[in-house]
């Protein structure tokens, strides 16, 4: 499924060597963003290897709050906008377009901690962000060129939580499935479905990958230009 929401002409020979092109990844938790975002970088540098590539998560901008106790964590909403380091993330954004490099920050989400080591990632061509939240605030909607919202059915995106947080995020499946119940699905449909809208295009979250890949790579052939 492919559904082009707004025309994107004004982007046709884009210079990506003057001003670099960021490409957004959004959709709820679980959607299958970073899995699509990994798999994209590693096509894009196959397809278009003139061009350099980022790939950049807006999950490694949670605030730190390690600091506070564990019945503290407990009760945060880590699903809420409010729990993202926007001002931080728009900033690197903004370094990006002015090709510049950055150091990202690393979150632990075990301790909740931002670690103290940042990762280096160099100035490019073509940076993909991908974030739960990428649509929700017009400053950085602003910065994003090719916008593409990846639509699941939400009991998918809970069968693939339960199966990243089990192995990755030290949790219990009881745990899992009360946060998702409790604040993923409510701020999901309160904060992220309507900026669906902000999209260039929907991506059918259950399709097969290489189908969505090759459209992705397609529209972004098409706006670019040495």
């Amino acid at each position: 499924m492919h559904i082009g929401f707004i025309s994107i002409p004004f982007l046709s020979g884009y210079d990506v060597k003057n001003t670099p092109f960021i490409i957004a990844i959004c959709g709820g938790s679980g959607s299958g963003k970073s899995f699509f975002s990994n798999v994209l970088m590693k096509h894009i540098r196959e397809r278009l290897p003139d061009y350099s590539v980022q790939k950049l998560s807006l999950d490694r901008y949670f605030f730190d709050i390690s600091c506070r106790g564990p019945r503290e964590n407990e009760h945060v909403n880590f699903d809420h906008p409010d729990a993202i380091d926007f001002e931080l993330f728009s900033s690197h954004l903004m370094d990006f377009k002015n090709k510049c490099s950055i150091y990202a920050p690393k979150y632990d989400f075990v301790t909740h901690k931002r670690e103290n080591e940042c990762d280096f990632l160099s100035a490019c061509d073509l940076l993909i962000v991908e974030g739960v939240f990428l649509f929700y605030l017009a400053e950085i909607v602003d910065l994003l060129d090719l916008k593409l919202f990846i639509e699941t059915p939400l009991e998918i995106c809970l069968q693939r939580r339960l199966s990243r947080d089990l192995k990755e995020r030290g949790r219990t499946k009881n745990g899992i499935t009360c946060q998702f119940r409790q604040t993923v699905i409510p701020m999901y449909n309160k904060y992220i479905h309507q900026t669906r809208a902000q999209a260039n295009f929907l991506l059918d979250g259950v399709a097969a990958i290489n189908e969505n890949i090759t459209f992705t790579v397609e529209q972004l052939s098409q706006l670019i230009c040495d």
